[in-house]
């Protein structure tokens, strides 16, 4: 078990939970509203008292203007535009009331509100969303309800002499109106009002009920917190757990204990973690055999030229046909060493290869052939009379260098151990081709036929040149990795051994 650094701990410390963000989450949905709700209803509160403020403010600059102005001249068109200036500049509807409290000018609603004409085109489209159907709450509608003007009492405290206000609320409540009624010097009064809409207000007012709302939600939300928690966090801790084991004991691990069986994502990530694992569970041990076979492979050169350099220093004198045969078994066991090596590196890159190597339609039988006339005219093999019978050419998905070097190691190897003669067959079945390579040799004794495919496993005989040991472990690898396999027939077309080889003729999967 590795020890975890300081930095590893400090970050478990700080960590929050997968489950502990779920419940916290689902807590801020259900809070969040109510806080936005509370706010904007304080704000829009605060927006009244400026309202009012900047109403009873435009009044009292109204009335400077008209103090030394007849009220009845106020109905002559020469006024309007400027009065109607004053109203959009201050957004408030502007009426002008004569002494009696008949109406001699009126600005129109759409002035009453502090909205630019972008704003209050954003605001009609919004409202059948929040407002219903009908819209928004209209001050037009709302003024028709309302008394008429000489009776409201506002105004008949300003032409009394005297300004009054008034918050009016319509529509449901979802809208307030400041009026406001300033006298005038000659006589007359000027009415000014305000909407303020009350969406946001309207749910203020009812916090409290909101609150309690939110309390039973937060209650249920805290409960959705824990059943996703408990659906979807536990199931991870598992597979964290699992995986943890496997790093501290990676041969003990059982890839099926990754599977959760679940039909959603996180089951989907369960089977490709299982996967992962198989992969590199049997890469594990690869990685071991190849370790052992190895040290299997090494330890008599080894010790061969241990046991020589022992006996050249502890020697005081020598002969020189002495020196020579202990200097050659230096020599052979280092060149063993050395073939052993670089035999196993190019295994790896070999694999690594395969994995990445994009294959080729191609035609085996070509392959064979071109072979097997390199093969006949090679000196080194010209005593080997081949047997070929080859069927018609099918095409095969695979990578070409590869596949001729799988034939040239089961050739080289038959070549090796014949006495005369080898046989070499291609056949196609539905599903497959089956290339068969046999000699005449003495066959393979029942004591290695489970050695053979095995890295640096090699049983040549002494006038056969020296091989790795490796030429059958990487046929077999090509095979494989063409989604087909290598294996030992137990007769074939001759009486020595016969390597049967068998590639599917679908897309080969690396």
């Amino acid at each position: 078990m590795s020890a975890s650094t300081p930095s590893s701990s400090k970050q478990s410390r700080l960590r929050v939970g997968l489950r502990f963000k779920l419940i916290v989450g689902s807590l801020l949905l259900v809070f969040i509203p109510l806080v936005v709700v509370w706010s904007a209803g304080l704000v829009e509160g605060i927006s009244h008292d400026q309202a009012a403020t900047q109403v009873r403010s435009a009044g009292v600059a109204l009335a400077m203007r008209l103090r030394e102005v007849d009220t009845n001249a106020l109905a002559l068109s020469t006024w309007h535009p400027r009065l109607a200036a004053f109203a959009k500049e201050h957004h408030v509807l502007l009426r002008v009331l004569d002494r009696r409290g008949a109406l001699l000018f009126e600005t129109g609603v759409d002035h009453a509100e502090r909205w630019s004409t972008l704003q209050r085109g954003w605001f009609r489209r919004a409202g059948d969303f929040f407002f219903g159907p009908q819209g928004p709450p209209d001050l037009r509608a709302y003024e028709h309800a309302l008394p008429s003007l000489s009776s409201r009492r506002e105004i008949q405290s300003a032409l009394a002499g005297k300004a009054a206000e008034r918050w009016r609320r319509g529509a449901s409540g979802r809208m307030d109106v400041f009026y406001r009624a300033v006298p005038l010097k000659k006589g007359g009064a000027v009415y000014l009002a305000r909407v303020s809409r009350r969406t946001i207000r309207a749910l203020y007012d009812l916090r409290y009920q909101l609150l309690k709302l939110t309390l039973l939600l937060a209650g249920l939300a805290g409960l959705a917190g824990l059943l996703v928690g408990w659906r979807f966090v536990r199931p991870l801790l598992r597979l964290q757990r699992t995986i943890r084991a496997y790093l501290q004991t990676p041969a003990e691990l059982d890839p099926k204990r990754l599977n959760l069986r679940r039909g959603d994502e996180i089951g989907d990530l369960s089977r490709d973690l299982e996967a992962l694992t198989r992969v590199l569970k049997r890469q594990l041990e690869q990685t071991s055999a190849v370790v052992g076979d190895l040290a299997h492979d090494l330890k008599n050169p080894i010790a061969t030229i241990l046991a020589t350099s022992e006996l050249l220093d502890s020697a005081k004198t020598i002969d020189p046909d002495r020196q020579r045969r202990l200097a050659r078994a230096m020599r052979d066991a280092s060149a063993h060493m050395t073939r052993s090596v670089e035999g196993l590196l190019e295994l790896a890159r070999l694999e690594e290869r395969l994995a990445s190597t994009i294959h080729d339609e191609l035609d085996l039988r070509t392959l064979v052939e071109e072979i097997l006339t390199s093969y006949s005219q090679d000196p080194a093999s010209e005593h080997v009379r081949f047997h070929a019978e080859l069927g018609a050419g099918t095409p095969l998905r695979g990578a070409p260098d590869e596949l001729r070097r799988m034939i040239r190691n089961l050739f080289d190897n038959a070549i090796a151990f014949c006495e005369s003669q080898v046989a070499v067959e291609l056949s196609t079945t539905p599903e497959e081709l089956v290339l068969s390579v046999s000699d005449d040799g003495p066959g393979i004794s029942e004591g290695n036929r489970d050695k053979l495919f095995r890295r640096f496993f090699t049983h040549r005989p002494d006038d056969a040149p020296r091989g790795t040991g490796l030429g059958l472990a990487i046929a077999r690898t090509i095979a494989t990795a063409h989604g087909g396999e290598l294996s030992l027939a137990h007769q074939g077309k001759l009486s020595g051994a016969c390597f049967v080889v068998r590639l599917p003729l679908s897309e080969p999967l690396n």
